[in-house]
C-alpha cells in the first residue's frame, strides 16, 4: 500500500482519487492495530484529497468520514467523534434519505458514543431506530445493538439499585433478555467455538 502512495504521489493530479482510497483504506489499517494518530493523519489526508475533488456533502466523502469518526470512537476520542458523526450522518441522509441501512448504521455508531458517555436515553433512541431498520434488513449488526442495549439496561439497573430496587430488577431482567436475543443471532451466524459467542455467553452468565 506504501509503495502505491509513493507511485500516485509521482503522477500527481492523475490519480487523485485512487491516492485518496488508498490513504483512507491505511487509516483503516491503523486504527486496527491501534494505531491512531497514524490513522487519523492518512484520514485527515484522504478527506483533504476528497474535498479537493468533489462537492461539499458529497457521498463519497461519507464512508471516510464514517471510518475516521469509527477510529475516534475506538480511541476514546469522543469529542471529535461527535463531530465527525453528524457530517456522516448529513451526508448519508441527503443521499439515502432517512430509513437507509447505511444511516442506521451511522446512528448505531453515534449511540456508542452516547453509551460511552453515560448518555442513556439519548442512546436507547438511537439504538432503538438502529434496531428497526437492522431487523428489516436483516443485518448481522442487529446483535451488536442488542449487545449493547443490555449494556445500556445493566448500567440504568446498576444506577438506581439503592434508590428503586425493583426497579432495579425490571431493567436487569430486561439487560438478560436482550444479551440472550443477541446471542440467539449470533449462534444463527458464527461456528459454536467463535470468540463472539463464547464473549456473549460470559456476558450472560455474569448477568
Amino acid at each position: 500500500m506504501f509503495k502505491l502512495i509513493s507511485y500516485l504521489e509521482e503522477h500527481k493530479g492523475k490519480y487523485k482519487p485512487f491516492k485518496a482510497y488508498a490513504l483512507k483504506e491505511l487509516g483503516i489499517a491503523f486504527a486496527q492495530l491501534g494505531s491512531f494518530d497514524i490513522a487519523h493523519e492518512h484520514f485527515k489526508s484522504s478527506i483533504n484529497l476528497l474535498n479537493e475533488l468533489y462537492p461539499k456533502g458529497h457521498f463519497i466523502l461519507g464512508r471516510t468520514l464514517f471510518m475516521k469518526g469509527r477510529a475516534e470512537w475506538l480511541a476514546g476520542d469522543y469529542a471529535q467523534a461527535k463531530k465527525t458523526f453528524p457530517l456522516v450522518l448529513d451526508v448519508y441522509q441527503k443521499h439515502y434519505g432517512e430509513d437507509h441501512l447505511e444511516v442506521a448504521k451511522v446512528n448505531f455508531h453515534i449511540a456508542k458514543v452516547a453509551l460511552s458517555e453515560n448518555r442513556l436515553q439519548e442512546a436507547e433512541k438511537l439504538y432503538t431506530a438502529a434496531l428497526g431498520v437492522f431487523e428489516r434488513e436483516k443485518y448481522l449488526s442487529r446483535s451488536s445493538v442488542l449487545k449493547d442495549l443490555s449494556n445500556l439496561y445493566f448500567k440504568k439497573s446498576q444506577l438506581i439499585k439503592d434508590r428503586d430496587p425493583k426497579l432495579s430488577e425490571i431493567y436487569k431482567s430486561k439487560a438478560i433478555d436482550y444479551i440472550k436475543n443477541s446471542l440467539k443471532i449470533a449462534q444463527e451466524s458464527y461456528p459454536k467455538d467463535s470468540p463472539r459467542l463464547k464473549k456473549l455467553e460470559s456476558k450472560l452468565k455474569a448477568l
